[in-house]
């Protein structure tokens, strides 16, 4: 599921094209933010996708090993512990994956050499031999080496990757979620029990309000909160500052003001840590100096209102 973080880089994304694209319909682009949140789930759908062709590419090699002249030890066997692997009956039974897939018209059709290529290196590694050729299998021991195959033949796959980037610019981003997700349902799984997917909110009915409140108060205050940064940043007009390093600060300051609940001390530590993987190696320290000055001058003007959770830690700045 997706964290706050995570909820604030989607913002932050669609922020960034927002006022790169000169987009005047707030509506359209909270819509466009919202569509690019539910192309994360069809990202982990698509995950199921790809291990189902995978097996049905094992099926297949089980049946030209059949007709070679002189088939191998291991192409006469009529199935292997990867072939029966219960995950795949698992995915084939759930039917919420399935209606899921077709509602969304998820597959890998259009890219059938996907699994191809996947299998082909499965099948020449030393652990799926292992795998194949072991006397004794067992529910889990069946589903640990499925989440070992998917972190080394899946997570990191490049032909997956350049996949990703030509379905949607912004999942490259959101693999490593996904894959988390992914094997986090892998290892929730028990025997004789059916597939549980894995829901992309924790609190969808809050995580949603999060979302559009940040996004849409972002930009209504934008002039607001620019005043803020331009007043505390000495010989710096707002020209002068990198566009993401501007709208990390302006949600930054939106944050601190329009929710209560959470803590200064986590708003400003969270924008600070976005900075470092999607702005300049110098943004964090200059973030962190500005927002530092602003919350003094939010203080002075009482206009800090925090309560519960929120009031947490806030002596600290």
């Amino acid at each position: 599921m997706l964290n706050r973080r995570q909820l604030r880089i989607k913002v932050m994304q669609a922020l960034y094209g927002f006022f790169q694209s000169g987009e005047d319909s707030i509506q359209t682009a909270e819509n466009k933010l919202f569509h690019s949140i539910d192309r994360i789930y069809d990202l982990y759908l698509l995950q199921f996708a790809l291990l189902s062709e995978i097996h049905k590419e094992s099926l297949k090699d089980r049946e030209i090993g059949k007709e070679k002249f002189f088939p191998t030890e291991e192409e006469k066997m009529e199935t292997t512990p990867f072939t029966e692997n219960p995950f795949f009956k698992l995915i084939d039974e759930s039917e919420e994956l399935q209606k899921s897939l077709e509602r969304k018209k998820l597959s890998w059709a259009n890219n059938e050499e996907a699994a191809t290529n996947v299998f082909k290196k499965l099948k020449t590694s030393a652990a799926y031999k292992e795998y194949i050729n072991t006397s004794e299998t067992s529910f889990d021991k069946d589903i640990d080496f499925i989440t070992r195959f998917y972190k080394k033949f899946i997570c990191d796959e490049e032909l997956l990757v350049s996949f990703y980037e030509e379905q949607n610019i912004h999942w490259n981003d959101d693999i490593d979620l996904v894959n988390y997700l992914f094997i986090k349902t892998l290892k929730d799984l028990r025997h004789n029990k059916p597939l549980q997917l894995k829901s992309l909110y924790k609190d969808q009915a809050d995580d949603m309000d999060f979302i559009k409140t940040l996004f849409r108060k972002t930009i209504i205050r934008n002039e607001e909160l620019e005043s803020y940064i331009t007043d505390n940043t000495k010989n710096w007009e707002a020209e002068r500052i990198a566009l993401m390093d501007l709208i990390l600060m302006k949600m930054a300051i939106c944050e601190l003001l329009e929710f209560p609940s959470i803590p200064v001390k986590v708003s400003l530590n969270e924008y600070i840590e976005i900075s470092k993987s999607f702005s300049t190696p110098k943004s964090s320290n200059f973030i962190n100096g500005i927002l530092d000055k602003v919350v003094v001058v939010l203080k002075n003007k009482n206009l800090l209102k925090k309560s519960g959770r929120g009031l947490v830690d806030n002596s600290n700045k």
